[in-house]
């Protein structure tokens, strides 16, 4: 988030989520979906996450972020911003993850 901060291409909000927060979201906040595929398709991103990309359950952090502006603007902030993370062994979760 220093990173973000220093090199001027902000997002509309940037918000750091603490590990307690992201286990309280992924654990009371999570709803049914209603979908045996969808279901799947969760356990093998967790699975992912935790066993190839290698991240603790117990000290993850999450950043949520929000994009607004022109087409052109989200997606300079966006190749920025997610180029930076990956820089720092971040992963984007994609939008249906936010909490």
């Amino acid at each position: 988030m220093k990173r973000v901060g220093r090199e001027g291409i902000w997002p509309a909000s940037i918000r750091l989520v603490d590990n307690m927060q992201f286990q309280f979201a992924a654990i009371a906040l999570k709803t049914e979906s209603g979908s045996k595929w969808k279901d799947l398709l969760d356990k093998a991103k967790k699975y992912f996450v935790i066993h190839v990309k290698g991240f603790d359950p117990d000290k993850m952090c999450a950043a949520t972020l929000l994009f607004e502006g022109t087409k052109e603007e989200v997606n300079r902030q966006q190749t920025h911003i997610y180029k930076l993370a990956k820089s720092f062994g971040g992963i984007a979760a994609g939008p249906e993850n936010g909490i």
